[in-house]
């Protein structure tokens, strides 16, 4: 189904058109991006007319802008700059024809912007009898290199699985070249951290170094990739039937902790996971403080982080609506 976007904000008409636009292609029945992610997602996408504001789709419009500067970056000579915008702006208006000779001219005519270098290159597999679709931001053939620009948030890096959803886009996009030829061996992210503060880097040492980072990915063998394709294709076809609860990585589920504190504080002495252990040790070490300072539990409620903050479908989510009636009745 298609996404209906309002402007709840009245931002002006040109910060509508502009996140309208979508670089994220199927070109086939899955793209890596869907195959790798929960297939809830894209299932209920495909079931429900899903509406997104502008105002939440700013950061997906920045990292289109960012893709399209280091895109043209790549171009020696204006002419050859002006010439790609036109052929992105025919390919849009679905003129592809147009599009493809104005790229084949530039490919004649400034041989030094495409000889080496391959800009967003579609990439297709046929696998189980679907066809899967992914565009790899920039293939170096001297270098055996793939890289991957991402415009991302600090957290992508702190939270262990995002990285490993990097991982598997870059090792899939080596994988579908080297099935065409292309031999890859390197694989790079070019991480934006558009949240980054110099602050927060001295305060969490999980924090990243660098607002920009080249982060090496490792490069896994050919033959675990293609059982990782196949095992993902074979999860997104069960889901097919109905059976797609998201699994709490897919969520970004925390548990809920217990935290020891003492009167007056603001910081926890300890965090347990278990409500006994976390008794246990106010039990043993209150004769320790003045009544002014008595130990006690404090919970923290876990949660589901992408569910409650990220997830375009959370509205429609059956299984979203459950934890939220869940959440209510415990609070009563």
């Amino acid at each position: 189904m298609p996404t209906i976007i309002t402007n709840k904000h009245n931002l002006p008409q040109n910060f509508v058109r502009a996140t309208e636009v979508d670089r994220h292609k199927v070109n086939g029945d899955i793209s890596v991006t869907q195959l790798i992610d929960a297939p809830q997602i894209r299932i209920l996408k495909r079931k429900f007319v899903i509406e997104e504001d502008v105002m939440d789709r700013i950061w997906m419009m920045m990292g289109t802008a960012v893709h399209k500067v280091l895109e043209l970056g790549e171009l020696e000579t204006t002419e050859a700059r002006i010439l790609t915008q036109a052929a992105d702006i025919l390919e849009y208006k679905k003129a592809d024809k147009a599009s493809a000779f104005i790229k084949s001219f530039i490919e004649k005519y400034y041989p030094a912007a495409s000889t080496d270098v391959m800009l967003e290159h579609t990439l297709t597999l046929d696998v189980d009898g679907w066809t899967l679709s992914g565009t790899a931001d920039r293939i170096v053939k001297s270098e055996k290199a793939i890289e991957d620009y991402k415009n991302t948030s600090v957290w992508s890096w702190i939270y262990p699985e995002s990285r490993k959803k990097w991982k598997e886009q870059l090792n899939i996009y080596a994988y579908m070249c080297e099935m065409i030829g292309i031999p890859i061996e390197n694989l790079r992210v070019i991480a934006i951290f558009k949240d980054w503060k110099a602050v927060d880097k001295l305060r969490n040492r999980d924090y990243p170094p660098e607002k920009v980072m080249v982060i090496d990915i490792k490069r896994e063998p050919n033959e675990k990739i293609k059982s990782f394709i196949e095992k993902r294709v074979r999860i997104h076809k069960v889901a097919e039937d109905g059976i797609y609860a998201c699994n709490d990585n897919e969520r970004w589920a925390s548990p809920d902790v217990f935290a020891v504190m003492k009167k007056g504080g603001k910081r926890a002495t300890s965090v347990h996971t278990t409500l006994a252990a976390a008794e246990l040790e106010v039990k043993m070490k209150n004769h320790m403080y003045p009544p002014s300072q008595a130990l006690y539990v404090e919970t923290r409620k876990g949660g589901s982080r992408r569910c409650a903050e990220f997830c375009p479908v959370a509205n429609v989510c059956s299984q979203r609506q459950e934890e939220l009636e869940l959440l209510k009745k415990e609070e009563l």
